[in-house]
């Protein structure tokens, strides 16, 4: 069985149904790891763009890190028919993670 992600690579599950570790090893690189080792936040688009899962914000919707604006807040905002410049004025954020969020938010439809 194989699993074509966005950036063309392939990851497969091998004949004992066990993905190979390529794959696990590209999830973590999304992760923060609190001091006891466990698993505190999860960055969906990569640790360069600004939208976080953290439990400590809106109860680990994805948000706009260092705020607690929800990423489906601008992309609603944007779905009406509001310009990314518009949209990061009203929240006075960059527009750069006006267009993370909605990104994610497409992504994840």
């Amino acid at each position: 069985m194989h699993f074509e992600q966005s950036d063309g690579s392939i990851y497969t599950i091998d004949s004992a149904r066990q993905f190979k570790l390529a794959i696990i090893k590209e999830f973590f690189k999304n992760l923060d790891f609190g001091s006891d080792s466990v698993a505190n936040r999860l960055w969906p688009l990569g640790k360069d763009k600004s939208i976080v899962c953290d439990p400590n914000h809106q109860f680990g919707q994805p948000v706009i890190t260092g705020t607690n604006i929800i990423a489906e807040a601008i992309y609603e905002l944007y779905q009406a028919g509001e310009p990314p410049k518009f949209i990061s004025e009203l929240y006075d954020i960059d527009e750069e993670k006006v267009n993370d969020a909605i990104s994610f938010c497409k992504m994840a439809a």
